[in-house]
């Protein structure tokens, strides 16, 4: 390992108090993108969307990575590589990093690196506002994990897209755990009833609704049931009918 990456990685453990790597916690971030091969950083890079993490001790660990790559990257294997790390960079938030995605964006790297950059700069404006959300701890659950409570407090918020990438983890994940299905159905019930028309917001209310029925959790039938009958939107109660097939 490069020595300065070492440093940085020592110096943010001891500054945490040598805090234990909980998935998803910054720690765990650290390891991986000091320590682990490219597909688990490429994995980690993914997570980060939803992770809330703004904090300069692990991104420049990602922007290191990214000036050893990036620059020279001509394989299949070095752009995918160097494009998740762009990404990374981008779901900071950070404003630090704005520069990076500019310079990929406008000097001649390849054309995936450039694309990427673009749109990451439009992702790091968004996450700018979105990770105080997703790591507010105001309303964390102590027997809960982190990752839990991240994904409950996107499902709190008011940001139709939070809502849905949320909804979207907890299907494509099974993570049926009780707290965030009782969630849902609090949100679904609560929300729906009131919901605007816009596609944004019908596509989180239906992955919301997906998540739920995918559980195949008895209790939450009749809330999908009561969904594909009066929800206000007719796309909405389309696709709840559908899900019914889940139980």
């Amino acid at each position: 390992m490069n020595w300065l990456i070492r440093a940085t990685l020592l110096v943010a453990l001891t500054l945490s108090g040598g805090a234990s790597a909980e998935e998803y916690d910054l720690a765990y971030y650290q390891e991986i993108f000091a320590e682990g091969t490219r597909t688990e950083q490429i994995k980690a890079a993914g997570s980060l969307e939803w992770a809330g993490l703004s904090d300069p001790v692990l991104f420049d660990l990602i922007k290191a990575k990214l000036d050893q790559v990036g620059p020279a990257a001509k394989s299949k294997g070095e752009i995918d590589y160097a494009s998740w790390l762009l990404k990374a960079l981008a779901f900071s938030g950070n404003e630090q990093y704005r520069a990076v995605l500019e310079e990929y964006s406008e000097k001649p790297y390849h054309k995936k690196l450039r694309k990427y950059a673009k749109q990451g700069q439009v992702a790091l404006t968004r996450h700018s506002h979105w990770n105080p959300v997703i790591n507010n701890p105001e309303h964390f659950d102590a027997a809960q994990s982190l990752k839990v409570n991240r994904l409950a407090n996107m499902l709190r918020s008011d940001q139709m897209e939070l809502k849905r990438i949320a909804a979207k983890r907890i299907h494509f994940e099974h993570l049926y755990d009780p707290y965030l299905l009782a969630l849902l159905a609090e949100r679904l019930q609560q929300e729906v009833p009131e919901m605007a028309g816009d596609k944004l917001t019908i596509d989180a209310y239906a992955w919301m609704a997906k998540a739920l029925a995918g559980s195949a959790e008895p209790e939450y039938r009749p809330l999908i049931e009561n969904l594909a009958e009066t929800a206000p939107e007719r796309k909405l109660q389309r696709y709840a009918k559908k899900y019914l097939n889940y139980f």
